[in-house]
């Protein structure tokens, strides 16, 4: 994935990645090993998420590409009393039922995360969704979040931060890059995006695994 590299470079912004979500849903054996690969960085990410967000507990809350719901799962074990919507893709939402299934807090459904959402929120929560994309991309992605929610209702973007200077996490930016097209950003890249998509960044919170929420609230 890396050979055009020089190429991508040279485009800059006009770069098209493959189309790696949709070349791993038509393999199985792919599908189920991405999925895994998901659920390890997951478990290592997530324990103090739910602290972290300081949910009141009683929310409508959509969890955005939420996956095989390793998040969804881990919000409700600190808030019993969340109903939750998971949004993702028919073949992960395929996946997802098999685990989720005994779980009547947790709705599952099919989605384009580009498309409106059939759900209205309190709160939604995107973890390792918006590096995915570049910045047009992203921007229609939180455009739909602020569609499902009120004015005054707030936005959880879980990603690991590149720091306004220096080279850290440079090679996790290529990789995107070159993998599905996007980026790692700065919170000042964060706060870029989410304003164009209708949110105010009003605070970032680090966290002691790599990821760091930056909360946006609905204007």
């Amino acid at each position: 994935m890396w050979k055009p590299l020089p190429e991508a470079i040279r485009r800059s912004g006009q770069w098209h990645a493959p189309d790696v979500f949709g070349d791993v849903a038509k393999d199985d054996t792919r599908q189920s090993s991405h999925h895994r690969m998901l659920l390890s960085y997951a478990r290592h990410d997530y324990p103090t998420v739910p602290v972290a967000l300081r949910l009141r507990g009683n929310e409508q809350v959509v969890d955005a590409g939420g996956g095989l719901g390793a998040l969804s799962l881990a919000l409700l074990e600190h808030y019993p009393e969340l109903v939750i919507t998971l949004l993702d893709r028919p073949e992960v939402i395929d996946q997802a039922q098999h685990i989720l299934s005994s779980e009547p807090r947790i709705e599952l459904q099919a989605a384009d995360l580009f498309q409106p959402w059939q759900v209205s929120a309190d709160a939604v929560v995107m973890s390792r969704i918006l590096h995915d994309w570049d910045d047009s991309a992203a921007i229609r992605i939180l455009r739909r979040a602020r569609d499902a929610l009120a004015v005054g209702n707030e936005i959880f973007v879980i990603e690991m931060l590149l720091p306004e200077t220096g080279v850290a996490g440079a090679l996790c930016d290529l990789h995107l890059l070159m993998v599905t097209g996007g980026q790692e950003r700065t919170a000042a890249g964060y706060a870029s995006i989410l304003t164009a998509a209708g949110f105010d960044l009003v605070e970032v919170r680090h966290l002691p695994a790599l990821p760091s929420i930056l909360v946006g609230r609905a204007r």
